[in-house]
């Protein structure tokens, strides 16, 4: 039984194939139109109509996708970490109550055998 994350990545995954999808086939099909409309338009370039209205969804579905880049997706998480953010810069660069502050370190192991002798540690 797959877990909560493991279907939200699936389904992320799948986003993303179909966006590859659907941007390789807006390719395709614009370098069609560009031929179809070299050998039949008589100096009307009519190929940049369905190519341009046809870019703006894929502009629309990848910001959608991945967000505005340097930004990310603005979800709700997104919007959960920007008030985080926000809340921390008013209150001095602190955390605010209820905030955890723990930096969340991995312990770490100790060496199986030690080519030192403590007295030389300074």
């Amino acid at each position: 039984m797959p877990t909560d994350m493991h279907r939200k990545a699936r389904e992320r995954v799948e986003e993303k194939r179909n966006f590859y999808r659907h941007l390789s086939v807006y390719l395709a099909m614009s370098v069609f139109f560009l031929f179809l409309n070299i050998f039949t338009g008589r100096g009307h370039w009519w190929f940049i109509y369905p190519v341009l209205g046809w870019g703006i969804g894929i502009a629309a579905q990848y910001f959608q996708l991945f967000g505005l880049p340097g930004v990310g997706p603005t979800d709700s998480e997104w919007e959960e970490r920007e008030m985080r953010s926000e809340m921390r810069r008013l209150n001095g660069g602190y955390p605010s109550e209820g905030e955890d502050d723990s930096l969340n370190l991995p312990d770490m192991e100790r060496p199986a055998r030690k080519d030192w002798d403590e007295d030389e540690l300074v």
